[in-house]
């Protein structure tokens, strides 16, 4: 999976951003908003990336890990707390969001509409997230699933 002695350069790393807090103010201005965004995302390097999630709860990385373990979510670690923010932040792995995956030039808004294997597999997942972890992935746009290797996994963990 990943070293230990890359595990920690990795928590380091993620520890300067969110502990930058002119960079945080920047970024994370939708998460003190009422408009939905509840997490924000660092890229940290091409395979990994830092979430910081709003509120005093770990619940999102809770969920993403109890996902990972059932091959329905991206891998994590390194949960860490942002007391200039009440939030928590940790390292996940980066995977290729649907919507790139659904793009066509071709079409008015730039993507098109999930042919009916996606959808399946979009099914599928939902009802294995409900039925392993006891997570309801009501809100399973594009943008809120991804693919890792080639398997579809969910990248949102919050409640509606």
């Amino acid at each position: 999976m990943i070293s230990r002695l890359n595990r920690r350069r990795l928590i380091r790393l993620a520890s300067k951003i969110v502990n930058n807090e002119t960079l945080l103010d920047e970024k994370c201005s939708d998460l003190n908003s009422a408009s939905g965004a509840y997490n924000v995302f660092f890229k940290l390097t091409e395979n990994w990336g830092v979430k910081v999630c709003r509120g005093s709860s770990h619940t999102n990385y809770i969920r993403q890990r109890r996902a990972w373990r059932f091959g329905c979510g991206p891998y994590c670690f390194g949960l860490m707390y942002v007391p200039s923010m009440d939030c928590y932040a940790y390292i996940t792995e980066t995977v290729t969001v649907f919507t790139e995956v659904c793009k066509d030039q071709h079409s008015y808004n730039g993507g098109r509409q999930r042919t009916a294997k996606e959808n399946h597999r979009t099914k599928h997942l939902v009802k294995k997230l409900e039925v392993k972890i006891g997570f309801e992935f009501g809100d399973n746009g594009n943008r809120n699933m991804g693919i890792s290797g080639k398997m579809l996994v969910c990248i949102d963990f919050d409640n509606l």
